[in-house]
């Protein structure tokens, strides 16, 4: 009887937790999923030839911002001093950008293979009279300075007006045919900035920082015939400078408020928080709080950026260092951060081989130091179930060797670029996606009215004529960013701002296609804004349920830690039966030998 109800008490017991177990199991593999949209658009088509004179023959900071404002209608572009140009150079060629940096005799054959090129041709800068029978539209003066902008309004055909910082000088062109998209105007004086006649196209200024970059732009949508957002705008916002020692409270607040609004965004993570005065390091994995809320946000619908690996490089502070420049030495990052590394000139060796060779020892560290830091950053963020779709540069700042190393891990970069070798300070950036050749595949999602400036006494109205400055050409990108200390209610201020502009579409990176490489790690992303991870390094048991135990929510990893507990208690109520019956046994045996 004792045996017969122990029997029954176990298979009772097991019936009911069976189904407890099972919806455990269904419960901890679920994971929700968001939707968002946006689209990416860069015409894969077209192939441009860009031909430069400067008056060193090298490729300048100007020509570098050329290459990203053309690099915003074309992947495939090809930039040439005009002395190395031959004319197999042009076979393939779609749209031919020629840019006098400096006043020169150009060669007879680069002036005939411009004015005789058979697609369209956008000649900037000095020179463009030497090219007078393609550009027989226009005449070209002298240098005139000018103060404000106009254009004309495509919905009401009135004039509207953008003011200028200051008198900024540009080339007097005179029309005969064509139309001028914009004018650049002193007092009642108006003089063509952007000029257009059949396929050819002339900009009167040397100038291609913000705002002219946002004038020429405009202007070569029409001659690469690219189709605008007339009626509206693309956004983005980026909560910036997340980090393992970040208020997990102030950044759920953030981000929640913006899921719930249905507006996608990105966190800008940075997987390791350096103490300056104690050089000590706080990782991520230190910190389940911020994690556990960085995977709720992404399962919310956020799209993790790479912000850097520590976000410093010497003795500063994660957020505020400059991770991959030395700006001590203005240089990149060409030594360990405990040495100060005087980088020696040309004439301090005997031959330019010698000094090649230093430079590539210098280039050989650089390298490795970005590819250390890129790699550990991917590997540190995606055992943590954190998933990186873009990189941005800590405060923006990287050598041109820097974005080569980048585009071997990624295809999106973030924010503005850097674009001279010598000085972190020459930044630039473009009102429309783009792909230059200089970024080597990897398209920039520019960053282009800035940020919650809780310095300023006005920051909302700053940030209005930012917006002002982007609404001024049709169909611009409106990149921003947010710091989440900054608290919840500045942040509602800041997107109530966003939420004036009409038509107001924000991008998804998710639904991108984004795609990351890293040794053994392949993250990409569809259409449908899904997050595909495959991990491909053989790891130990125990390495595999450490990772696991870490990527599981505080929920999950509790049901998970109940379902274990259930199941031992389970085997210890069968042991116990065992011995119960083991001990029953042996007293009924004991028993008949005593009854004999």
């Amino acid at each position: 009887m004792h045996t017969k109800s122990l029997k029954l008490t176990r298979n009772n017991l097991i019936r009911r937790l069976i189904p407890i177990l099972l919806l455990a199991a269904v419960l901890c593999q679920m994971i929700p999923a968001a939707k968002a949209y946006a689209d990416a658009g860069v015409q894969q088509d077209s192939k441009v030839l860009l031909i430069y004179s400067t008056e060193s023959g090298m490729v300048t900071e100007s020509v570098r911002l050329l290459d990203l404002l053309l690099g915003q209608f074309s992947r495939s572009i090809v930039i040439k001093e005009d002395d190395e140009v031959t004319s197999s150079d042009l076979q393939g060629i779609t749209h031919l950008a020629y840019y006098g940096g400096t006043p020169k005799t150009l060669s007879p054959e680069i002036v005939r293979w411009i004015t005789e090129f058979q697609g369209p041709v956008l000649a900037v800068g000095a020179n463009a009279e030497q090219l007078h029978s393609r550009f027989s539209f226009m005449t070209v003066g002298s240098d005139v300075y000018i103060n404000r902008i106009s254009k004309t309004d495509a919905s009401t055909g009135e004039p509207v007006y953008q003011l200028l910082e200051t008198n900024y000088p540009i080339t007097q062109v005179t029309l005969s045919r064509g139309k001028a998209l914009f004018n650049g105007l002193r007092g009642d004086d108006a003089f063509p900035l952007f000029v257009q006649y059949e396929n050819s196209a002339y900009y009167a200024a040397d100038n291609f920082y913000v705002p002219f970059d946002r004038f020429l732009s405009r202007g070569l949508t029409d001659l690469f015939g690219k189709q605008l957002m007339e009626d509206g705008h693309t956004a983005y916002i980026r909560l910036e400078d997340v980090h393992p020692m970040s208020d997990p409270k102030l950044l759920q607040q953030t981000g929640d408020y913006l899921a719930d609004k249905g507006i996608p965004f990105m966190i800008a993570l940075i997987p390791i928080y350096t103490n300056p005065e104690t050089m000590q390091q706080v990782h991520l994995s230190d910190s389940p709080a911020i994690v556990e809320v960085l995977r709720h946000l992404q399962a919310r619908g956020a799209s993790i950026l790479l912000h850097g690996y520590t976000h410093q490089y010497r003795a500063s502070e994660t957020g505020e260092g400059f991770e991959f420049w030395d700006v001590i030495n203005n240089t990149p990052i060409w030594g360990p951060s405990d040495q100060d590394t005087k980088v020696k000139k040309r004439y301090e060796f005997s031959s330019k081989e010698e000094y090649d060779r230093y430079m590539q020892q210098l280039q050989a560290f650089e390298k490795q130091y970005i590819d250390n830091r890129i790699v550990s950053g991917i590997q540190e963020l995606t055992d943590l179930g954190l998933y990186p779709l873009g990189f941005e540069a800590p405060h923006y700042v990287m050598s041109q060797t820097g974005y080569e190393i980048v585009s071997h891990y990624f295809n999106y970069l973030l924010g503005q670029v850097q674009i001279s070798n010598s000085n972190w300070e020459n930044m630039g950036e473009s009102p429309y996606m783009s792909t230059p050749s200089f970024l080597h595949g990897m398209t920039l999602l520019p960053e282009t009215v800035g940020y919650y400036d809780d310095t300023s006494f006005t920051p909302e109205t700053d940030f209005d004529r930012k917006i002002e400055g982007m609404q001024f050409i049709e169909g611009s990108m409106m990149g921003m960013f947010y710091h989440p200390y900054l608290g919840l209610e500045k942040l509602q201020a800041f997107i109530s701002h966003m939420e004036r502009v009409p038509n107001l579409k924000w991008l998804d990176l998710k639904q991108m296609n984004a795609s990351v490489q890293a040794p053994n790690i392949t993250i990409t992303t569809d259409a449908e804004g899904q997050i595909h991870y495959v991990n491909t390094a053989p790891r130990s048991e125990a390495k595999q349920v450490v990772k696991t135990l870490k990527k599981l929510g505080g929920v999950q990893l509790i049901m998970w830690g109940v379902a274990f507990l259930v199941a031992v208690m389970v085997l210890m109520f069968f042991l116990y039966t065992i011995s119960m019956r083991m001990n029953l046994r042996k007293q009924l045996f004991e028993e008949r030998n005593i009854s004999g």
